[in-house]
């Protein structure tokens, strides 16, 4: 059960790395937006004794963002159908720090497009076939959901099996705070508009 204590303003949430999660709720129809910005505070402190990605952001469609080990650094993976996409993030991000991490993400031509940002830089951009990542319900009559964290176990395939493979996704360690979920319009998906990343900073004291 995830515990609350220490946060970057007031308490934050402890992910055990197990099968600890935080699920924001689901909505039916199209009453979540298609196009949409989503923040939050991350102070990983997960160790890999095998390298799988740590589930940051879950969605109704079995794609989610994440991140794994990569060696001393960290890498932010993103994951959709059968397509893996990762950016290398260098120093970025250390463990028993709180990091700020956005996700831009809107339809471009056709593709999701996944604009990352690391303590309001950004570092790249992951472009995707089809409308995955979405927070929209994935058939009339259904609803959406979005969880922080992986809610389950992902399940081995028959090939998986047969090799001797792990599962690659797993459960995010370490403490979360402060998320933030935003309806991105038409004029906000530029390069020089992330409009959440600098108010937010400073008011957390994290920089200018």
């Amino acid at each position: 059960e995830p515990v609350a204590l220490g946060g970057v303003l007031g308490k934050g949430v402890y992910l055990d790395g197990l099968n600890d999660f935080i699920d924001i709720g689901g909505y039916y129809g199209s009453q979540m937006p298609r196009d949409y910005y989503a923040g939050i505070w991350v102070d990983l402190r997960a160790v890999e004794k095998e390298p799988k990605d740590r589930v940051l952001f879950y969605f109704a469609d079995d794609s989610y963002i994440g991140f794994m080990k990569d060696g001393a650094n960290w890498k932010l993976t993103a994951h959709s159908d059968s397509a893996r996409k990762s950016l290398a993030l260098g120093s970025l991000l250390k463990a028993g720090s709180y990091h700020h991490v956005g996700v831009m993400s809107y339809i471009e031509g056709g593709s999701r497009v996944l604009e990352i940002l690391i303590d309001g830089n950004r570092v790249g951009s992951l472009t995707f076939a089809g409308d995955r990542f979405s927070l929209q319900a994935n058939f009339a009559g259904s609803a959406s959901r979005l969880t922080i964290g992986s809610p389950y176990k992902q399940k081995r395939s028959f090939w998986d099996w047969l090799f001797g493979r792990v599962g690659r996704r797993g459960a995010l360690g370490g403490w979360v705070d402060e998320f933030r979920l935003y309806r991105l319009e038409s004029g906000e998906m530029r390069p020089d508009s992330y409009f959440a990343e600098a108010p937010w900073r400073r008011e957390h004291g994290a920089g200018p």
